[in-house]
């Protein structure tokens, strides 16, 4: 209930199992017409059709105010297209299954699980304390899929971090894969005016 804003899915109630135990746990919430995120980025990709510049910016705009209502209470720990409903072309993020308070720095308050692969946080392969930049570096993978349609780059992180590079290698890493996007984006946005 203290989480709201028209880019959350509004939950309408949530059954644990106590108040009618003759009754499995359940969620209500607001019904999504549009599918998910994924759908439109497969779509999209079946077509070979790009999101265009001003498409992605209205995304990303709408991703990051759903993010900001979010991690001002919780930490979401599973963000992904599949979790991003589309409502009346609104996006909606959802499914906080595996979110924890944003103010708790263990894992023990929350439910077992760490997201899903390849969206997860390096941090979270370690089992470090959540944070709201597992979030960010969750939504930055979700971004870059937008835009290339493409995550395969996760593959080279998780090897790097198994081999046993440093975290300071890792960012340098991830900030290559960030300009890398950058610099897909701009070569999108070029060729758009030609």
């Amino acid at each position: 209930e203290k989480i709201s804003g028209e880019n959350v899915i509004h939950y309408v109630y949530a059954h644990d199992g106590e108040a009618y135990p003759e009754l499995p746990p359940y969620i209500i919430m607001e019904y999504a017409n549009g599918g998910t995120l994924k759908d439109r980025i497969s779509e999209r990709k079946a077509n070979n059709t790009p999101f265009s510049k001003e498409e992605l910016m209205s995304i990303y705009k709408q991703l990051i105010d759903g993010m900001i209502a979010i991690n001002a209470e919780l930490v979401h720990r599973d963000i992904k297209p599949e979790n991003i409903l589309v409502s009346n072309d609104v996006l909606k993020i959802s499914d906080f299954g595996l979110a924890k308070i944003a103010s708790e720095s263990t894992r023990t308050m929350s439910f077992k699980g760490y997201g899903t692969i390849p969206y997860i946080a390096p941090e979270a392969w370690n089992s470090d304390k959540n944070t709201i930049q597992m979030d960010i570096y969750s939504m930055g993978i979700v971004f870059y899929e937008l835009a290339t349609y493409t995550v395969s780059r996760y593959t080279e992180v998780k090897m790097l971090q198994i081999k046993g590079v440093s975290s300071v290698g890792l960012t340098i890493f991830i900030g290559i894969l960030v300009i890398d996007l950058y610099q897909k984006v701009t070569r999108n946005m070029m060729e758009e005016k030609e």
